[in-house]
This record gives structure tokens, C-alpha cells and sequence, in this order.
């Protein structure tokens, strides 16, 4: 039995062709949810998640919930065989939305409706106020910061902390060539630009994110039944409006993962199960803290 763990949810740029597509034959669990999240979101779910094409699955507006909705048939297996609650729960960025589904902060209908309408609003802003984000490994957080602080970019930030050697940087895309160049000159680290449409949780964010904190408004947040971790603070929440307000911030605010997994460490978590299309965040996980145990459950081992 698996004890003093983390669930762990995927985020964004873990989709791929065929997701769902075995799990739907196999399970009857998994293909009622997967039908009734394609019926309260009206995309065509099915379709894009089995059969592509991958540039239409990529896009926010679709990948968005469609990783939701295929991670939700997962978790909702692997709650059926695993008796044991998780010590505390968070996602990246994206991820955040299936852990506070699981901790039943957010019904299964409003979930859903949430994050198509955060789907649309990033879509839409990337159309708007296009941008780019790029990868940036085995460079100090600092140096970077200097070069933002240097030449006075506005838009571009830090915008995920992966791990320790991971950062990702985000905001209009002059500004990100501009330091990816920088620092290739100077032979530093590796770069890797994101295939993404905008620059997510930058200040190019700022508009859709004053739509989403609208939308929210109406929107319940209930006591969760085990602590959340957020991605705009790193830290454990339980109050429902605290949660809420974390969210509402979420879209033009940091992914502070490496605080998220640091404070599970703290919390007790010594095991790290990652729900999602596919394995990411364990391999960052085990870099944060290499003692930790950090399992990616694939659509195989929910049979």
C-alpha cells in the first residue's frame, strides 16, 4: 500500500495522439467520464484526442481540456484501487485544475467549464499578444534575472521554476530571442524553445487573467478534503477563498514548482504519484529531492 504521498498532475505539452484511445476500449469507468466531459465541454474530445491531428490537439484551446479531461478518467481508476489519501495534491500550471478536482474543491461540471474557458482566454491572447517561452537548463536563476533587469524587458519573466537547474522564460518574443541569444553567445546552458502559441504566465497574460478572475466569480470553491499546493505561492492551502484567489492569480503569475515540491517534502510526502498523457514531472521530482520515491502511472498500470 502506498503511504505519505503526493499526487502530482501534468500540465500543458503533455498530450499526444492516441491518449485515452486504449484506456476508453478497456475500462467502462474511463469511457463514461471521457463521454460526459466531451458533452459538458462540447468539443470533440474523442476525436482529437484518438485520432489528431496533432496540430489541432496542441492548440491551448484543445489540449487544455482534453489533458483535464483524460487525467480525471485516470485519477478516477486509481481512486477506485488505491484506498490511501494522498498527503497533499498539486499540478503544473494546468495540473493544478485535476489536483483541485481530486481534492474536491472544484465539482466535475465546473472543472471542466473552468478550464475550457482558461483554454479559450489563453488561446485568444496568444492571437492577441503573441510571445514565446524557451527552456533554460543549467543556467543560474540570477544571471538570467540580470539580463531581464539589464535591458529593461517589460514583458518577460521567469515563468516556471522547474528544478533546480530548470527555468523557463516567458513574455514577447524579441525579448526572449534576445536573452536566448545573450546567453548562447556566452556559451551558457542549454536552450530549448517551447512550441507553445503564447507567453504563458507572463505579463502578456495580464488581460485574460482579469477575464478569468471574472469568470471565477460565480464559481464555488469548497474546503478541500487534503491540502493543495499552489503554483502562485508554493505553499499549502486549505481555506477555499485562499485557494480561489491563488487561482485567479495563477495565469500571469510564476509555476513555482521546485517551492511545490519542496513543501510536499515538508508536509511529509516521500512519494510523488504523477497523474497525466504522459511522464514529466517525476524526472523533475527526483531532481528536487533525489531521495524521493516518484512513480508516473501510465495508461497500462491502471489495469
Amino acid at each position: 500500500m502506498v503511504k505519505n504521498y503526493a499526487l502530482i498532475f501534468t500540465g500543458q505539452g503533455s498530450q499526444w495522439v492516441g491518449m485515452g484511445k486504449k484506456t476508453y476500449e478497456k475500462s467502462q469507468k474511463f469511457k463514461e467520464i471521457f463521454d460526459r466531459c466531451e458533452e459538458i465541454i462540447n468539443l470533440p474530445l474523442k476525436k482529437l484526442c484518438f485520432e489528431g491531428p496533432e496540430i489541432e490537439l496542441t492548440k491551448t484551446i484543445y489540449a487544455q481540456p482534453a489533458i483535464l479531461s483524460f487525467s480525471i478518467g485516470i485519477f478516477e481508476i486509481y481512486k477506485e484501487k488505491v484506498e490511501e489519501k494522498p498527503l497533499c495534491a498539486f499540478g503544473h500550471s494546468l495540473g493544478e485544475f485535476t489536483a483541485l478536482y481530486a481534492g474536491e474543491v472544484l465539482s466535475f461540471e465546473d472543472v471542466l467549464e473552468i478550464v475550457k474557458e482558461r483554454g479559450k482566454l489563453m488561446h485568444e491572447a496568444g492571437e492577441e499578444f503573441p510571445g514565446s517561452m524557451a527552456a533554460i537548463i543549467g543556467v543560474e536563476e540570477e544571471e538570467v534575472r540580470e539580463i531581464i533587469e539589464k535591458n529593461k524587458f517589460k514583458f518577460c519573466v521567469i515563468a516556471n521554476y522547474n528544478s533546480p537547474s530548470q527555468i523557463v522564460i516567458s513574455g514577447k518574443k524579441e525579448e526572449v530571442e534576445e536573452i536566448c541569444n545573450e546567453l548562447k553567445n556566452k556559451r551558457k546552458g542549454k536552450i530549448i524553445p517551447l512550441v507553445v502559441s503564447a507567453a504563458f504566465h507572463s505579463p502578456l497574460m495580464d488581460k485574460p487573467a482579469e477575464k478569468f478572475s471574472e469568470f471565477l466569480k460565480n464559481k464555488i470553491f469548497k474546503k478541500p478534503i487534503f491540502p493543495i499546493i499552489q503554483n502562485a505561492t508554493g505553499e499549502i492551502e486549505t481555506d477555499p477563498e485562499k485557494i480561489k484567489k491563488n487561482v485567479e492569480k495563477q495565469l500571469n503569475s510564476p509555476v513555482l514548482f521546485t517551492k511545490c515540491v519542496e513543501s510536499a517534502w515538508k508536509h511529509g510526502a516521500k512519494c510523488f504519484i504523477e497523474i497525466g498523457p504522459k511522464k514529466v514531472l517525476t524526472r523533475l521530482v527526483k531532481e528536487i529531492k533525489e531521495e524521493a520515491e516518484a512513480i508516473f502511472i501510465s495508461e497500462e498500470d491502471v489495469f
